[in-house]
């Protein structure tokens, strides 16, 4: 029985190694899942890019599609008439033109915003800091 019991015993090479492998199959698995950690961190990023971009392009879409009816416009004399008076200004003759121009005052009487409560309490405090000088 004890001779049985020597040849199972490990050599010391034996478990270096062992135990070498054991670190190196660990350090990979931490590099995979870093490189997966940034690889999915990249693909947010890109997603983002690409949703950017097909907002951008359906906005060129509309306005080329609006550019095209005023050029299919251009030749009709009711279109015309109707940017002359509202871009241009102008007006046929014996036409009066009346502009609506609000006041200063009510202009000036715009509320702003509410202050949210720390945007009210940091302004309390920098009162009081200015108060004690």
């Amino acid at each position: 029985m004890a001779d049985f019991k020597k040849k199972q015993q490990i050599s010391p090479a034996k478990k270096v190694l062992f135990i070498f492998g054991g670190f190196l199959i660990l350090f990979v698995a931490i590099f995979l899942i870093i490189a997966d950690i940034k690889t999915y961190q990249k693909k947010k990023e890109l997603n983002a890019q690409v949703e950017n971009l097909k907002n951008k392009v359906a906005e060129l879409q509309n306005n080329n599609s609006k550019l095209q009816q005023g050029i299919s416009q251009s030749d009709d004399p009711e279109y015309i008439e109707k940017v002359a008076r509202e871009e241009l200004d102008l007006q046929k003759p014996g036409e009066t033109v009346v502009s609506f121009v609000a006041s200063e005052v009510q202009a000036s009487n715009n509320n702003p915003p509410p202050k949210s409560f720390w945007q009210n309490w940091l302004g309390w405090v920098g009162n009081l800091f200015n108060n004690s000088k």
